[in-house]
């Protein structure tokens, strides 16, 4: 279990207390579960630019294409829909395996050794 260290102000550290208090637990009780719930949430969506620009060819409103040709032939939404499946599989894989190397171990030494 990894120990975490963080600085509060003292205004903040006597409301977090209080709020131990009303709830009989201790304050490290109390933001263990309050990150687990952030960690935890549904919602927890963690989006970068990249992400979002491939995404936005899946959300084109009615009328953006000219002709049904260039709407059956648009790459950018056929990417966008294999990204989007290729992602999904590879965050279900992540689920549902788990790693074990075993015996088997890595070392950068022997990368550079001759």
């Amino acid at each position: 279990m990894a120990k975490i260290t963080i600085d509060l102000d003292d205004g903040l550290v006597e409301r977090l207390t209080a709020a131990s208090r009303a709830r009989n637990i201790t304050i490290e009780e109390l933001l263990r579960a309050e990150a687990q719930h952030v960690a935890l949430a549904s919602d927890l969506e963690i989006e970068n630019s990249s992400h979002r620009a491939i995404l936005s060819a899946l959300d084109r409103p009615e009328g953006f294409y000219d002709s049904p040709r260039e709407a059956l032939y648009d790459r950018e939404r056929d990417r966008a829909e294999a990204y989007v499946t290729a992602r999904q599989a590879l965050l279900e894989l992540i689920d549902n395996t788990e790693g074990d190397m075993g015996a088997q171990t890595w070392s950068r030494r022997r990368v550079y050794e001759p």
